[in-house]
């Protein structure tokens, strides 16, 4: 699945946790279901709790045959099951086709930055193209070794340090930022971070209530859905 958690031989699943589905490749059986990169999160089956099998074992035990998956979503703060086959072939994201993260799918909602404005000829400006009121910063993943970090502070002092540090921890490394659009969706901005002695994306940010991850009403995704469908 592309994740080490995912694979841990041991790995006790924890309430209101699931896999965050940071990439979806086109072998992805959740592709045509309108599940959405970023807000949508894999939900373990609950047996799994009480059992030293990984989400990643349970799933192989079952290639090539019909089950049915929770979804938790951000956009609409509920959760949906779904039927998918499991995939026969391990490429490309592994049997379910997504690159995941292991996180908490309730405090997520407030684990981000929210893009209020962006300095002129910043890093933000000019290299990851950022836009202000309309984009979220959800996280980053370091392509040398494919490790992610997430946002994971509930203060915004504390975040903004923790964010600040991940960036300067992978100066002069090609990395992935992941950005949450509310008219776009997700977006995967490739970067290769500069070696500056202090290094900061050039952009004021917000956190809190009114700067959670946005939501959209049930019959809207409902009729997104449909349209991939159609």
């Amino acid at each position: 699945m592309g994740n080490d958690e995912a694979k841990k031989k041991n790995h006790k699943f924890q309430i209101d946790c699931g896999f965050r589905i940071y990439k979806m490749y086109n072998n992805s059986p959740f592709k045509m279901l309108g599940v959405k990169e970023l807000s949508d999160f894999i939900i373990p089956p609950k047996e799994l709790s009480s059992s030293n099998l990984t989400f990643e074992y349970w799933l192989k035990e079952r290639k090539n045959e019909k089950i049915n998956i929770n979804i938790y979503s951000l956009l609409t703060r509920k959760m949906k099951e779904y039927e998918i086959t499991v995939n026969e072939d391990d490429n490309n994201g592994g049997i379910l086709g997504c690159e995941v993260n292991y996180e908490n799918y309730i405090s997520a909602q407030t684990k981000l930055l929210h893009v209020l404005s962006i300095k002129n000829k910043s890093y933000a400006q000019d290299n990851v193209f950022l836009i202000k009121d309309q984009d979220y910063i959800i996280g980053l993943k370091s392509l040398n070794d494919g490790k992610f970090y997430s946002l994971n502070n509930d203060k915004f002092k504390e975040l903004i340090i923790e964010f600040s540090d991940v960036l300067n921890r992978n100066k002069g490394k090609d990395c992935e930022l992941y950005v949450y659009n509310v008219k776009r969706g997700a977006k995967v901005i490739l970067i290769k971070l500069p070696t500056n002695k202090k290094f900061s994306l050039g952009c004021d940010v917000a956190y809190g209530k009114i700067h959670e991850f946005p939501m959209k009403s049930e019959n809207d995704e409902d009729e997104e859905k449909k349209g991939l469908k159609d």
